[in-house]
């Protein structure tokens, strides 16, 4: 990422969850992210929501406001479904990542604001104020 003047990290913002079939009672999903360590060990974030069995619509996941923690200077998230034992599986798709890229050296990002491009729903991009 450097060689392309991005930092290694990311920010974290936004994503859908859309389950693909009703869940097996006691699903869950489990959101866990692995901030850089800066002179420390890495710091790790979990967040997770219950499914109840049935049908669900597809849903935004706005991490910040559902953790109450920014998930800033991460290097990798991973989304897992937890579906117990009873079922063999049970299918979701994560949609419409909103995650964040800073350039080299600017550690704050400065200001940022969201401007909506016509490449179809849920497709943004962030761009820099000057």
């Amino acid at each position: 990422m450097k060689e392309e003047g991005l930092e290694a990290w990311f920010t974290l913002h936004s994503f859908w969850i859309k389950p693909l079939d009703a869940p097996e009672p006691g699903t869950i999903v489990r959101v866990k992210g692995y901030k850089e360590g800066i002179g420390e060990e890495e710091e790790v974030l979990e967040w997770e929501v219950d499914f109840p069995s049935g049908f669900h619509d597809m849903f935004e996941v706005r991490i910040e406001e559902f953790s109450k923690q920014k998930w800033d200077h991460m290097t990798k998230v991973e989304i897992v479904a937890d579906f117990g034992y009873a079922a063999l599986d049970w299918e979701f798709c994560v949609d419409d990542l909103l995650v964040q890229f800073f350039e080299v050296g600017k550690e704050d990002g400065g200001e940022w604001e969201k401007d909506r491009v016509g490449m179809g729903k849920g497709q943004e991009v962030l761009k820099e104020e000057m």
